[in-house]
């Protein structure tokens, strides 16, 4: 897909432009395409309600486009068709131990509420945000590594934002990146960076999430977009481990972080979904 990020300046242009370059340098032969500096007449029609007041011009480079829901479908699936068995709607309740060592999980299935125990050589502790719980059911006394920061991202209909081309605003007012995506014949903005307190099963957006990305869409782009336009909204949780904990979370690491514990327990956690496979290798090899 094509990423437009409209540039307000000749420096801005300049410094983004250079940027890119350097990324498209470091892509090399896995490069998805060559980054573009445009006039501001090509950005206004790659991006027909952009905000062109002051526009100098854009930047276009390429990036790559997925469905996650699809692909977790996918990787269960992959499970399954190796001899792995997908549990859904199951608890875990408790560690089993054996010589103060990780032996196997007491789990609960929610559905009829019956109890089991499941015996294994290698437990790997890779849930999110509820990393620290499972942690706690280790060792009562671990410290908890874990951050939780949620984002959000707004659907919209597509008249907000026609055209074929992303849309990327590198600095908004809280440090973050800004996207406007087409998507299923839709557009998507986000994301938001709001820490949260406790983590939930069902995690919902809070009004000012939402009230941000409107600001931000009126402000980059020619359109009115209320609150009743809002479509739907999707709220995600993400997991990242406290090494700073003066960081606010926009700036904190997103790479993933491995602990064994004295146990044999493996947790895995941080990361995010373009580095899923490295993570799981990562895992894998430790267990």
């Amino acid at each position: 897909s094509s990423f437009v990020l409209p540039c307000y300046s000749l420096w801005q242009k300049i410094y983004y432009g250079i940027g890119l370059k350097i990324y498209d340098l470091m892509s090399g032969k896995l490069s998805l395409g060559k980054t573009k500096i445009i006039s501001s007449k090509k950005a206004k029609a790659l991006l027909p309600t952009i905000n062109a007041e002051k526009l100098s011009g854009a930047i276009v480079y390429q990036d790559g486009q997925f469905d996650d829901a699809r692909l977790a479908v996918n990787l269960a699936q992959t499970v399954a068709d190796n001899g792995g068995t997908v549990l859904n709607y199951c608890k875990v309740t408790g560690l089993i131990k054996a010589d103060k060592k990780v032996a196997g999980v007491k789990l609960v299935d929610e559905i009829d509420g019956k109890s089991y125990e499941v015996k294994c050589k290698v437990v790997i502790n890779a849930t999110g945000v509820f990393t620290d719980d499972v942690l706690h059911m280790d060792d009562a006394a671990a410290k908890n590594i874990i951050l939780t920061s949620q984002g959000i991202h707004l659907v919209f209909d597509k008249k907000y934002f026609p055209g074929n081309a992303a849309m990327m605003i590198p600095k908004t007012a809280d440090g973050r990146v800004l996207f406007a995506v087409p998507w299923h014949n839709k557009v998507i903005v986000g994301t938001t960076d709001t820490e949260i307190e406790k983590p939930a099963l069902e995690p919902k957006p809070l009004e000012e999430e939402i009230e941000f990305i409107l600001q931000h869409m009126n402000k980059y782009l020619q359109v009115d977009v209320q609150r009743s336009n809002v479509l739907s909204v999707y709220v995600g949780l993400r997991p990242l481990v406290i090494k700073n904990k003066t960081l606010k979370p926009s700036l904190m690491s997103r790479s993933h972080t491995i602990i064994v514990s004295g146990s044999g327990l493996v947790t895995i956690t941080g990361g995010k979904w373009t580095s899923y496979r490295k993570m799981g290798e990562d895992a894998v090899n430790n267990a």
